[in-house]
């Protein structure tokens, strides 16, 4: 039976997906989905699930466009639950065509079905570039010749994408444009999405130095990093309160729910921090919590949206 044939081959293609990773992505997706139709937009569900098929392509292929680019530096640490890739790649580097072309097929069809998007529902001109530039965001993270993990700039590429790429697709699909509020509503989640990839870096600081990947956990430490968590969640609470205080809408609820809810990743990072992280091992047990806090913080905020708890 051929390489592409046998069942382990199917399996092993489909762990470097990581399915589990598309979970919290979804969470972000829903959120400004909720947030705009909680401010007038229409509830049609069909539109929503065509939107969410656009970005959930788009988010997949990142996981396979990471196996492939990053297979080499790979080799030099252990597969994670959030972090190291799957290790599929440095066992059988006959798949890595596959992955490749896996990645490049998810594109393809997050741009189709974005132009499919654009032609039934009109969203502002400005959609179709958008999607493009956030498939371009995740394919150049790991690949050539931008290479933002290992040029120094994956964490702004990581905030850019999670902190706001992903709850304004969403947002975007629904509402078909993005106006200020949701903006200022924005601006508390970068800081969680630079606490998201400092908890993913920190179990890799060795073997991403030894492959060339220029993290910011490479670059400072474990520790310098396990002290930036916080203080990002923090930043983050911060954010959400003071539009929450002082916004006369009825958004100003929202604001203030969010910013309690905040409180779960800043606990998470205060316990991370007070333990520390002295090897890999300590470092993947406090990314395990700081991921889990991060669900928890979006799924309470979506059910209290969806519940009209507000």
């Amino acid at each position: 039976m051929g390489a592409c044939g046998d069942g382990a081959t199917v399996q092993d293609l489909a762990r470097m997906g990581r399915f589990r990773f598309l979970i919290a992505g979804a969470l972000c997706f829903v959120l400004g989905a909720l947030l705009a139709l909680r401010w007038g937009a229409p509830g049609d569900p069909v539109r929503l699930l065509l939107g969410y098929a656009i970005f959930g392509c788009g988010h997949l292929s990142v996981h396979y466009s990471n196996e492939y680019f990053d297979r080499e530096a790979d080799r030099h640490g252990a597969a994670g639950a959030f972090s190291g890739g799957t290790g599929v790649l440095v066992a059988r580097p006959e798949l890595a065509p596959a992955a490749r072309g896996i990645a490049l097929c998810l594109i393809a069809v997050s741009l189709s079905l974005a132009l499919l998007f654009q032609a039934l529902y009109r969203p502002d001109p400005w959609f179709l570039p958008f999607i493009a530039a956030g498939n371009l965001l995740g394919w150049y993270y790991s690949a050539p010749p931008l290479s933002f993990a290992y040029r120094g700039l994956g964490e702004v590429a990581t905030v850019a994408g999670a902190g706001f790429m992903m709850p304004a697709t969403g947002y975007l699909v629904a509402k078909g444009t993005l106006d200020p509020a949701f903006l200022l509503f924005c601006l508390p989640l970068l800081p969680l999405g630079y606490f998201f990839i400092l908890a993913v870096e920190l179990p890799d600081m060795e073997a991403d130095r030894a492959g060339g990947k220029n993290t910011a956990v490479v670059r400072r430490g474990r520790e310098a990093a396990l002290r930036s968590i916080p203080a990002a969640a923090l930043l983050s609470t911060t954010l959400f309160l003071l539009p929450g205080l002082f916004w006369p809408d009825p958004a100003a609820a929202f604001l203030k729910v969010m910013a309690a809810a905040s409180a779960i990743p800043l606990g998470a990072g205060v316990m991370a921090r007070r333990s520390g992280a002295r090897d890999r091992h300590e470092a993947e047990t406090r990314t395990r919590m700081l991921i889990a806090s991060l669900v928890l913080f979006f799924l309470l905020s979506d059910i209290v949206l969806a519940a009209g708890l507000i």
